[in-house]
């Protein structure tokens, strides 16, 4: 099998990181720590990405860095949930590997992608909405003051927008990327 260069290799270890998150925070019940648990596994990744093997996949290995510096992160904070129940962890662990499989992983990586590429081709009007509610945590009325809309209208528009953004998603997984040619979504008259 050929070797992957340090930048074939952190490519494709990046692309998992919010699966990697995941995986961690099952384990140490911390969304900060399990944040700086997978930086870690990546510098980790860094230093040792001539170490890796072609017969395992690169999810799997940085996975297993991120079980160890879980495991090292619990350990050094004594932890309430590592301390004493050594068992519990394990099944956790297990039951996370066995629920979140590569091929689950793969999967939501390509949703992502092809949901980056429909929020793309969002009108200015569907876009305003959408990183104002999800990115800027505004609220329905925040949005529909600021819009001179109504608040029904703003959360009509959001479902729209899902709803497009959904059926999108569902376009590109079952076609082949290229294939798919649809204009930009919009909100209909007057939204945009």
């Amino acid at each position: 099998m050929n070797r992957l260069s340090q930048t074939e290799v952190m490519k494709q270890a990046f692309q998992y990181e919010s699966a990697l998150v995941s995986y961690a925070y099952s384990l140490c019940r911390d969304w900060s720590a399990a944040e700086d648990i997978v930086h870690e596994a990546y510098l980790v990744l860094m230093e040792k990405w001539e170490s890796y093997s072609p017969e395992y996949s690169v999810y799997t290995w940085v996975r297993k860095m991120v079980y160890f510096k879980t495991l090292e992160y619990l350990r050094t904070r004594s932890r309430a949930i590592f301390s004493g129940d050594n068992d519990l962890f394990e099944s956790v662990r297990v039951a996370m590997e066995m629920e979140v499989s590569e091929e689950a992983v793969n999967r939501y990586v390509m949703q992502m992608k092809h949901l980056d590429k429909c929020v793309e081709q969002l009108g200015s009007g569907a876009k305003d909405v959408l990183v104002s509610y999800y990115w800027k945590n505004q609220s329905c009325s925040d949005i529909a003051a600021r819009l001179k809309r109504s608040v029904n209208s703003v959360w009509l528009s959001l479902s729209r927008i899902r709803k497009s953004l959904k059926e999108c998603v569902e376009r590109y997984m079952k076609n082949q990327p290229g294939e798919i040619a649809f204009g930009t979504i919009s909100l209909g008259s007057g939204d945009e």
